[in-house]
């Protein structure tokens, strides 16, 4: 049986290696904190449920059988540590936001050196940034997958437990939805 990379470094995990399991948090850190600020939509909750989560997989990695990608297990895990701190939480619950004022990171690479250029693209970010904010959390977490961590759509219904025909079309919606938002300044329901 061939083994993918990510199978072979939770079974070097498993065996006590601490250095594979520092890999894996370096390689799936972002992916797991975006995920839980798009839910979660508090930074210090999304920190929390982050740490949660590799908690949770460091001791079950000896129950990760390379049967799926190492992604999805742990998305599968980050998506319960979501659900078990959504539980625990009070009906009252504040939105914080970032710098920005969204409710999730989108890395920027901007590289520019002209100031107008720069801060004209600063605003387009903002923008985008608001308008997937403002979509529901299944959409909303749909766009993050797919557009900043680069899923594949097979790779988002595994992790969704949706049908791949389901994600496509609730993408569709999604980027329909932030168009609109982005010419109009408000979604058409």
């Amino acid at each position: 049986m061939k083994y993918s990379e990510d199978a072979l470094l939770a079974r070097r995990a498993a065996k006590g290696d601490p250095a594979a399991f520092e890999e894996i948090v370096d390689k799936y850190q972002h992916m797991i904190y975006n995920l839980c600020l798009s839910k979660l939509r508090s930074r210090e909750d999304a920190l929390d449920v982050s740490q949660d989560t590799f908690l949770c997989a460091y001791r079950a990695i000896s129950s990760f059988r390379g049967e799926s990608k190492l992604s999805s297990w742990l998305y599968r895990i980050c998506l319960n540590c979501i659900a078990d701190r959504q539980r625990k939480k009070t009906p009252t619950v504040s939105i914080e936001k970032d710098e920005d004022g969204v409710g999730f990171e989108i890395p920027d690479t901007s590289e520019s050196s002209d100031p107008q250029r720069s801060l004209e693209k600063s605003e387009k970010i903002r923008a985008v940034r608001q308008a997937i904010d403002a979509l529901p959390d299944e959409s909303r977490v749909i766009v993050v997958l797919r557009e900043y961590e680069n899923l594949s759509y097979q790779e988002i219904s595994d992790m969704l437990g949706i049908e791949v025909g389901t994600v496509k079309s609730r993408l569709n919606r999604a980027r329909e939805k932030i168009k609109n938002f982005l010419l109009n300044g408000n979604f058409i329901t």
